[in-house]
């Protein structure tokens, strides 16, 4: 996936504002929800109207608007079309509303269609419950590409009397694979994402951008009139957390517009800076509450042909201000895609999720055969695991009227679809990502019952899966318990893309007579059982007084998991089950987006740790370490430095791995042990899986000497220890073949 680069394939010429196309611009909204079976069809016209057509089957509902913002298909489908909480309010550009205030009502009508809102289509021609209908649109207000495209926003059908039945996202025609990029904020002080959606036959309609941030560091109000903008240069983890922003460099500027152009404005954007967003589209709120945020949408007619990808979004602190308050690299958005892991029926299924604001498509095999396809609430460890089909999947409550799609348990997916008439099924209630994920779960056939895990696609070129284990060595009274993490990772546009964390589970009591117990808070903390810090919180969130065990705001966690420390799983996941020794090893799955195994901020050699249920007390402590280690080990001793525990665990092992440049993505991960008694730091540099041979070795020994020699003494003050007492490096010892060690023994105390 890309963003809005796309080098166009064909001349474009404009007329009167509006791009001049080979064939109509097309874009459908389709419906299957709550008794809604039916389409809306906007097709733009030579002079530029909207043509709309609907399309639905006989039922109880009246009016329909366009709302700003699109449906989140990762959302309970109970709430996912309250604009209260999602889809915002209705398309409005000019504020008609507010203009025509209590006599809205009577201005706007189908004789008047340019009074009322510009979503507002059953007041411009009549309710849906007078039958299907065709209209022509003449509001300049109402396109399909431009300034004010309707592409990529919603449309909610109403109940007579008010309320919602059902939602969907207007999308072009066709347009299966639309280039998407998202530039997403973990923090300090800042969470949330900007999304950059284009079409890849119709780019220059326009690239939809939406936005949702909020803060992280406690703050108790929204802000409002940041300036935002793009920003030049691609940020550098190592820099985080101090100065994370500093090297953002000037504001994206490919045409060479002038910085204070008087021309540049939203109606006239040719004449600002590409990047200048704010000059082009106006400011952003950021919310104080994730679930009371203040989202935003627009339409950027001028970006589309642009490479946007590497560089940096940076926000300003609010009321206009120069400085920067946060920034976020702009990464593709590949999507997640899953599959059966266990033959036979792993040639059985694909499933694909574009992104939380698109469905779940369901590729089939031509000559499926005749069954019952389910997925369950278990997710098998290991392939020869026991399947138990006794549990569907339900991450939503069914209302089970079995009418409409979300009638039916998520997971009954013969119940939902005909998979014999067709061979790809879009599924509005089966999400890939967030709490309600289907990955790590099980998909059964049934009479002749086969089994596998839905799992993440296979390593490729461009695809790398890291896999991770939590050992429970020194637990014994949860020695039966297991735990693995996988995470996939996808190369892109020259970018290393991380995907959500799989986690599957099972906690369960040795061989003691426990019963089994409930209520138990999970964390993953700081270094390793031995040496054990807080819980994982690389990007400083606020999370009040609960240093050890932190729980997060459980109503939101589980919707916006940046709110959450990185390691604090209870908060986004409730609290965990510990099973009777000797009950069936049902396994707890869950899909984090903000628990990564690869890159700068890895859990590995982290530790796992589990609560009592009444109280603080530490009831097992795991490492979580990579499944297949690499024979190749590093260890660098330093001086003790003097920071702050978070900045200790954060920001040094980031510096060393964005120095390791010639190492692939996904096989180092960096864990530090301090003992302090002897005035060292140890930093272990573990690998996942080394291919290099024995010169790459010497160059990452090599990086990492003159990282101590010559930028550790820069960055981390060392204690007491006076600046002549750094001591040379010992040398390095190769063992021979694959195993590696080196040891840089570095101290501030005297040698004997």
């Amino acid at each position: 996936m890309a963003v809005a680069y796309l080098i166009l394939l064909s001349t474009t010429c404009v007329i009167g504002g509006l791009a001049a196309h080979d064939g109509p611009i097309r874009a459908t909204v389709t419906f299957n929800q709550q008794g809604v079976v039916g389409q809306i069809v906007f097709t733009q016209l030579e002079n530029g109207s909207i043509q709309v057509d609907t399309s639905f089957e006989p039922g109880e509902f009246s009016s329909c608007h366009v709302h700003l913002f699109p449906v989140d298909f990762t959302a309970d489908p109970a709430t996912r079309c309250n604009p209260m909480l999602y889809l915002g309010p209705h398309l409005d550009p000019s504020n008609r509303l507010g203009a025509a205030g209590d006599a809205y009502n009577t201005v706007c009508n189908p004789d008047s269609p340019l009074q009322c809102e510009a979503g507002d289509l059953s007041g411009k021609f009549g309710d849906l419950s007078a039958g299907n209908f065709t209209y022509i649109d003449t509001d300049p207000e109402f396109q399909l590409e431009g300034r004010y495209s309707i592409v990529g926003r919603s449309v909610i059908i109403h109940p007579p009397g008010g309320g919602h039945l059902a939602c969907g996202n207007i999308y072009l025609d066709g347009d299966e694979s639309p280039d998407i990029y998202a530039a997403t904020f973990l923090g300090p002080t800042v969470a949330g994402a900007i999304y950059f959606r284009q079409s890849i036959f119709e780019p220059d309609i326009g690239v939809y951008i939406y936005a949702n941030l909020y803060y992280t560091d406690g703050s108790d109000s929204d802000t409002m009139n940041h300036r935002w903008g793009i920003y030049n240069n691609q940020l550098n983890p190592a820099d985080y957390p101090q100065g994370r922003c500093n090297n953002l460099n000037s504001i994206f500027n490919p045409t060479s517009a002038g910085s204070n152009n008087p021309q540049c404005s939203p109606s006239n954007i040719d004449a600002c800076r590409v990047g200048d967003l704010s000059a082009k589209l106006g400011n952003i709120i950021v919310s104080a509450n994730p679930a009371n945020a203040k989202m935003a949408a627009w339409t950027d007619a001028n970006l589309y042909n642009h490479n946007i990808v590497g560089r940096s979004i940076g926000l300003h602190v609010p009321d206009n201000g120069d400085e920067i308050l946060a920034c976020a690299p702009i990464l593709p958005v590949t999507g997640i895609t899953a599959r059966a892991n266990r033959p036979p029926i792993n040639s059985l299924f694909t499933l694909r999720q574009r992104s939380p604001f698109d469905p779940t498509d369901i590729y089939l095999p031509i000559g499926l055969p005749d069954g019952n396809y389910q997925i369950n609430m278990d997710g098998n460890i290991r392939n020869d695991d026991t399947c138990y089909s006794d549990m569907v999947f339900t991450p939503f409550t069914p209302d089970n009227e079995e009418t409409t799609l979300e009638s039916f348990a998520a997971g009954n997916l013969s119940g939902k679809h005909d998979f014999v008439a067709n061979r790809r099924i879009q599924d509005i209630i089966l999400p890939l990502s967030t709490l309600s994920s289907a990955l790590g779960h099980n998909f059964i056939t049934t009479p002749n019952t086969s089994c596998g895990t839905i799992d993440l696609p296979l390593a490729s070129d461009d695809v790398v899966i890291v896999t991770a284990q939590v050992h429970f060595n020194d637990s014994v009274q949860l020695s039966g318990s297991r735990v693995y993490m996988r995470q996939v990772i996808t190369e892109s546009d020259d970018e290393h893309v991380p995907g959500p964390t799989v986690i599957n589970s099972l906690l369960q009591y040795a061989p003691t007579g426990m019963l089994q117990t409930t209520g138990h808070s999970v964390s993953v903390h700081m270094g390793r059982c031995s040496n054990r810090q807080g819980v994982y919180n690389p990007y400083d969130v606020s999370v009040g007084d609960t240093v050890e065990i932190a729980v997060c705001n459980e109503a939101t966690g589980s919707r916006f998991q940046q709110r959450c420390a990185t390691g604090d799983l209870s908060g986004k996941f409730g609290q965990f089950t510990i099973r009777a020794e000797g009950a069936p090893p049902r396994t707890l799955v869950m899909t984090d987006s903000n628990l990564p195994l690869a890159g700068p901020y890895t859990v590995f050699g982290r530790s796992f740790v589990i609560y009592s249920n009444t109280g603080n007390t530490v009831l097992a402590c795991g490492n979580i370490l990579p499944e297949v280690m690499s024979d190749t080990q590093l260890e660098l001793s330093f001086p003790t430095i003097n920071e702050a525990t978070v900045d200790n665990h954060v920001s040094l092992p980031v510096a060393i791995v964005d120095l390791l440049d010639n190492v692939t993505y996904g096989e180092v991960f960096v864990t530090l042990v301090i003992d302090a008694s002897q005035g060292c730091t140890t930093i272990k540099l573990g690998f996942t899986s080394f291919s290099g041979t024995k010169s790459d070795a010497d160059a990452i020994a090599t990086k990492v000497q003159q990282l101590n020699q010559n930028r550790l003494p820069q960055m981390y003050r060392r204690g007491n220890c006076a600046e002549g007492d750094l001591k040379e490096s010992k040398g390095f010892s190769v063992q021979p073949h694959i195993l590696l060690t080196i040891l840089i023994a570095v101290t501030c105390y005297m040698l004997g």
